[in-house]
């Protein structure tokens, strides 16, 4: 079970009751139901949703947030910090419009620092939030445009200048 309280099933997410956060669950599904056992015994059954969605909690309006979740949120919102400001300001909107269901968004977005330049990340986000967006997708679409602009000139090497010898400067003969 991921830290935000749901399980993944055909890359659709179903949530768990927040008691069982930590421990393992098993869970069986077919074309129409997703079912949760805890020590054998029949915890939540769900609808089927499409690839990408997240189920809604039967009978619950809004999910529940454990104490663990809001320490690993308050764990997430620190590091979106030392990336900076714009990333953390970025994550609190997510999670103010999303809910848990933006700690996995979070998580992706923190990775996306590992293979974009952290001012492109910072770039994007700023981006995404005026504009209101929290799909990990519109971020790294945002994240690799800024790369190319923020990229470092290359110089030129020099082959002749006064502070570099020659290579006749480098013999054997020389050296001993």
């Amino acid at each position: 079970m991921h830290p935000d309280g749901h399980i993944e099933v055909d890359g659709s997410d179903y949530p768990v009751p927040a008691r069982l956060l930590g421990d393992r669950v098993r869970v069986q599904w077919d074309d129409h139901l997703v079912r949760v056992y805890h020590r054998d015994a029949l915890v939540i059954v769900h609808a089927r949703v499409p690839a990408g969605h997240y189920a809604p909690m039967p009978g619950q309006a809004a999910p529940e947030t454990t104490t663990r979740q809001q320490a690993f949120v308050a764990q997430l919102l620190g590091r979106c910090e030392r990336v900076g400001r714009p990333l953390q300001h970025w994550a609190e909107a997510a999670l103010a419009e999303r809910g848990v269901r933006a700690i996995r968004l979070i998580q992706g977005v923190l990775g996306l620092t590992r293979t974009c330049p952290r001012e492109a990340v910072l770039r994007a986000a700023t981006t995404a939030l005026t504009h209101r967006l929290f799909r990990y997708k519109d971020l790294a679409r945002l994240a690799t445009q800024a790369a190319p602009a923020l990229a470092q000139p290359t110089l030129p090497l020099l082959a002749d200048d006064p502070s570099i010898r020659p290579l006749t400067d480098y013999t054997l003969e020389k050296l001993s």
